[in-house]
């Protein structure tokens, strides 16, 4: 058992893929899925940007009850959770508390730990076979690529190109379902050709969710089906500002890609995904217009300015 009672895995999948195939395994074994707090999507709505980072909290609400009439305390542990997160070079990790650590904490009968005992090969069959950590403590987590690198500016693999394509394919949903909705709630003269144009948006959305699954599954990964998070106000011009903020990391995502491709020799990708840039760049700009302001410079993250 770790010292610190923590088991870390690392994941061959992307944060999105790898809780799909942790809630599908839940499903399949009958387990309960209580929720799942996605604290990188709650810090991008205060304006704050971390690395893909998602809380699954789960378990036996029969098994999970049994242990804790026997060991009040471990309430505060259990439902069980796994955290999966995404580091500073890019690898993804699915993290847990040891069944055996929670056991000394709490003080859990012997009879009772098989409630909870399976997490471990729960979670290795997520992450497929091998799939141990090398990340022991937390301290030893210095060792790994420095936060503030991207991976623009780091060697590119064709599995971590796929795990990224499918973060976007995730985004390209969101965008579907956003702009589908926007273009249906806005109202009053002001909107009108705004939302026409939302609705043309929302269609090649469409178009560019399909390219990048095409993508995808040509790089021999299964696309994701899960979109990120859509935002909703009944403030029109905060509407319309989630749309930008969205369309603004787009665009900086493919303009990796791009990069991304050619440094693969994937030029035909390449130039698929930058056909793709040319419309998001066009959103970006019937987006900017319709709030009267100038098109964000997203190459050094500054927000949007009021037009003067």
């Amino acid at each position: 058992m770790p010292d610190d009672g923590m088991v870390h895995l690392s994941s061959p999948y992307s944060v999105a893929e790898t809780i799909n195939r942790l809630e599908t395994l839940l499903q399949a074994k009958g387990l309960t899925l209580f929720c799942r707090i996605d604290h990188s999507g709650e810090a991008e709505k205060v304006g704050l940007k971390m690395h893909p980072t998602q809380l699954v909290i789960f378990g036996n609400p029969k098994g999970g009850t049994l242990v804790m009439i026997a060991s009040p305390t471990i309430a505060i542990d259990l439902p069980l959770k796994a955290l999966i997160w995404e580091d500073g070079g890019g690898k993804v990790w699915v993290s847990y508390n040891s069944p055996e650590y929670l056991q000394q904490r709490h003080n859990i009968p012997g009879d009772l730990l098989q409630n909870i005992a399976g997490l471990g090969s729960l979670l290795q069959k997520v992450v497929g076979l091998g799939g141990q950590s090398s990340l022991p403590h937390p301290h030893r987590r210095k060792q790994m690529a420095d936060p503030k690198s991207s991976d623009h500016n780091q060697e590119i693999s064709r599995d971590r190109l796929a795990e990224l394509l499918n973060e976007d394919l995730s985004r390209e949903y969101q965008a579907i379902i956003g702009y589908v909705v926007y273009s249906q709630v806005l109202k009053g003269a002001e909107y009108m050709n705004i939302a026409d144009q939302l609705a043309l948006h929302a269609k090649q959305e469409l178009d560019h969710a399909l390219t990048i699954s095409r993508q995808i599954d040509y790089l021999g990964i299964m696309p994701t089906v899960t979109p990120k998070p859509v935002k909703t106000s009944d403030n029109a011009k905060e509407m319309l500002r989630f749309d930008l903020a969205n369309e603004n990391e787009t665009v900086r995502n493919y303009r990796d890609r791009v990069r991304q491709c050619e440094a693969l020799g994937e030029f035909a990708m390449a130039e698929q995904i930058r056909q793709i840039l040319m419309q998001e760049q066009d959103h970006q700009i019937d987006l900017a217009t319709a709030l009267g302001e100038e098109v964000p410079d997203v190459g050094s993250r500054s927000e949007a300015r009021p037009v003067t």
